[in-house]
């Protein structure tokens, strides 16, 4: 399953070991991405340097607990993730 808000695409979802993201700028810079508990705190914070175009980087969630969580790429709205081991 495929999750899309903003633009950007989360797979898959729900995901095991790894998340992949991809998510489309107009121009180059960073961007902040965040995955936090369903209760808002942060569990994952970076800054991750985008090219203009579409962009894909990958979300290691092994080490986290089965559940749902939140993603979210710069000021998008966050997007529900699910984590299934």
């Amino acid at each position: 399953v495929e999750e899309t808000v903003s633009g950007a695409k989360v797979y898959p979802n729900p995901a095991r070991d790894l998340l992949t993201v991809q998510y489309p700028a107009a121009s180059a810079g960073l961007v902040r991405i965040r995955l936090m508990d369903m209760a808002g705190r942060v569990l994952l914070e970076k800054n991750r340097l985008l090219n203009n175009g579409l962009n894909n980087f990958n979300i290691e969630c092994s080490s986290l607990r089965s559940g749902t969580y939140l993603l979210q790429v710069g000021k998008d709205k966050p997007i529900p993730v699910g984590v299934m081991h």
